[in-house]
């Protein structure tokens, strides 16, 4: 049977309870041995350093078929600023009307990251109690890491400005750069973007490894990307984010997951050096051999398109609105 780990946390007094398939990091310094649920003996290596170095982290994870688990400590790397990434994002899902911007008040940022394990093996159950607690963090306005159907991204709600800002932070990212928007459904595409597209370029295209760049609508932040007139919009092929996506009921904005200039990750261990300025992290395995990201379309002038940038499965892309009567223009 798997069992729900739960232990407090005295400095922040908080609970927290550890599910099945979760890791749960928090500065050492701030956990009592008496609490651990692993029942470490003493202190670990990593412990002498916690005042010294506020950095150290805890990770306590509860695998699936274990009546308890494993623990293991080491310091933490460095965060760095900002964040990188490049267009316009996809949008809201169908999950109600849109969120007027800045009608969610975020938290302070928080001061543990989870990082939650939905590999192959977990169930339902799981599935949706992982998407149920990301949402609750973006609705809170933290920033997350989690998986597209390319690379990893990181996330917030798009509406909600104080977010977007703290993206740009995490990265590093030079605020003039746009970001794209990410929704749940193709019939979302139009909430936030002037669709140039028949219905079945759209049903084609998407959900896929595609960023549609069209003119933006008012119902989008104007806080976000403010000096574009345009806004890239994605439907990943991915369940989870979709799934997230709907449950936040408004759309996300999504960059990679990466310091700004770096290369695109893979899997959850080439970000974790903005690990801790995340409100939660979502582990889904190795998104493939490719960093390419999204290939970027922009259709804002009706019948024709420009490819701002050649990312995976470009060449379907490219053929797909060919077949549909649209013609490439130069940038």
């Amino acid at each position: 049977m798997l069992r729900a780990v739960q232990w407090t946390a005295r400095t922040l007094h908080a609970t927290r309870t550890v599910r099945p398939g979760a890791v749960l990091r928090m500065p050492l310094a701030s956990v009592s041995s008496r609490h651990d649920p692993m029942g470490a003996p003493g202190p670990t290596p990593a412990t002498a350093d916690a005042d010294s170095n506020p950095r150290a982290v805890k990770r306590c994870r509860v695998d699936q078929g274990l009546e308890g688990g494993r623990s293991t400590a080491g310091a933490a790397a460095g965060s760095a600023p900002d964040m990188a990434g490049g267009v316009p994002a996809p949008v809201d899902p169908g999950a109600g009307p849109a969120i007027p911007a800045n009608d969610i008040q975020p938290t302070p940022t928080a001061t543990t990251t989870t990082v939650y394990s939905l590999h192959k093996g977990a169930s339902e159950a799981e599935f949706e109690t992982v998407v149920a607690a990301v949402s609750d963090k973006l609705k809170k306005g933290e920033v997350v890491g989690l998986p597209t159907d390319t690379i990893y991204g990181v996330a917030c709600l798009a509406q909600l400005t104080p977010a977007i800002n703290r993206v740009y932070a995490i990265k590093g990212r030079v605020s003039g750069k746009p970001i794209a928007i990410c929704v749940a459904e193709t019939g979302d595409v139009a909430t936030y973007a002037e669709v140039t597209v028949s219905p079945e370029v759209l049903r084609e295209l998407l959900p896929g490894p595609v960023t549609l760049v069209f003119k933006r609508t008012p119902m989008l932040n104007p806080e976000l990307n403010p000096s574009s007139e345009t806004i890239g919009i994605r439907i990943p092929d991915d369940r989870f984010i979709r799934a997230l996506t709907t449950a936040c009921g408004t759309s996300l904005a999504l960059t990679s997951a990466n310091l700004s200039g770096h290369c695109s990750s893979i899997q959850v261990e080439d970000f974790r050096e903005i690990w801790d300025d995340l409100g939660a992290v979502v582990d889904a395995g190795c998104r493939g051999a490719s960093r390419l990201g999204s290939t970027v379309v922009d259709l804002s002038v009706p019948t024709t398109f420009t490819v701002v940038r050649a990312g995976d499965s470009a060449a379907d892309t490219i053929a797909c609105l060919r077949r549909h009567g649209l013609t490439e223009r130069q940038s």
